[in-house]
């Protein structure tokens, strides 16, 4: 049987499936918090659980982007949409970090000033330069960081 061409490492691998999974729990956790009634019992539930899967999202995003500056990829080329495929890579290595950003700025800049709880291990360290302002600046903002978020 011929091979596919080069393969990547393990831990590249590894990068790709977590973020892949976590992708897809925040976007089902993500529509769920569209369709619970406010005051539901399990909202709060929920809502803790996609911060947590997004605090995750972004650590491991910062890894992979870690990963990929220390390990080169393999030597693969395509033939006519290499710089397409680099571009898509690009933006979607983007959309990893900036959606989980958005999300820890807008939960630090909510009126709510409701803790990032990460499933039984403390507390996530909101943003203090957000968590700062004053009543009328977080009421500009929070609408604002929650369009950019979603």
């Amino acid at each position: 049987m011929q091979g596919r061409g080069p393969r990547h490492p393990a831990p590249t691998i590894a990068l790709h499936w977590g973020t892949a999974a976590l992708v897809a729990a925040l976007a089902a956790t993500g529509l769920a918090m569209t369709r619970i009634a406010p005051g539901d019992p399990g909202q709060f539930a929920l809502y803790q659980l996609h911060k947590a899967l997004g605090v995750a999202a972004m650590l491991l995003a910062v890894a992979r982007l870690a990963w990929m500056t220390v390990r080169r990829q393999p030597g693969w080329t395509l033939p006519r949409g290499d710089r397409v495929a680099r571009a898509v890579q690009a933006v979607l290595l983007a959309f990893t970090l900036v959606v989980p950003l958005s999300g820890w700025a807008l939960a630090s800049a909510s009126r709510l000033d409701i803790p990032i709880l990460l499933a039984g291990l403390g507390e996530f360290p909101r943003i203090e330069s957000l968590r700062a302002m004053s009543p009328e600046a977080r009421s500009v903002a929070e609408p604002r960081l929650a369009t950019l978020h979603a």
